[in-house]
């Protein structure tokens, strides 16, 4: 998607990108199924500094701020959580939109935090990635979904969620679940001694 092909809305505290409609096309077409990332490799303006004592420390500590992967097919609400967790202090590495585009990104970013959609394009859901991401390199989730019933918790047990987030929520639900999980987690595997 070309800067032409692109506008910056004002999303509660934070920015957002958004496709602007071709005059010719109309919405530029996304191919879900190929697993393509959202995130802008540019920041659009200045980032706040984190106002929250507890996520300073874990900057301190680990010489970076939390680094979170977003995983979730509505590219709207994907920019959301993007835009409140950048102003909470965090880094969001990379927005992608099937299960296996996040195995990917796990594999070469190490985040230290997936949040995680259930229901994804393709043949494999949110939960199959988590169950994966975990396995092979001890990355837990937040699960974020409109569906949270006793057979789909019982599913995604396997994965051991830190929470689960059923949509639709605020901002400060989002952070403060994050905050929250991160506290549980330890480092990725490249930083465990």
């Amino acid at each position: 998607m070309t800067a032409d092909r692109v506008r910056v809305l004002r999303m509660g505290r934070g920015w957002v990108m958004c496709p602007t409609p071709s005059p010719v096309s109309g919405f530029p077409k996304l191919e879900l199924n190929q697993g393509i990332s959202m995130k802008p490799h540019h920041q659009l303006s200045a980032r706040p500094t984190p106002d929250h004592t507890s996520d300073r420390e874990r900057a301190q500590t680990t010489g970076r701020p939390a680094r979170i992967l977003i995983v979730e097919d509505n590219e709207f609400v994907a920019h959301q959580f993007d835009a409140a967790l950048t102003q909470a202090g965090y880094e969001v590495i990379d927005l992608v939109v099937t299960a296996e585009r996040a195995i990917e990104v796990a594999m070469d970013r190490l985040p230290d935090l997936v949040l995680m959609d259930i229901y994804l394009p393709g043949p494999r859901d949110g939960i199959d990635a988590a169950i994966e991401i975990l396995e092979q390199f001890g990355i837990r989730s937040i699960f974020v979904s409109a569906v949270s019933d006793p057979a789909t918790r019982d599913r995604s047990e396997r994965a051991k969620p830190l929470a689960w987030l059923p949509k639709p929520f605020g901002e400060a639900k989002l952070v403060a679940t994050v905050r929250t999980a991160l506290a549980q987690v330890q480092p990725p595997m490249e930083l465990r001694a």
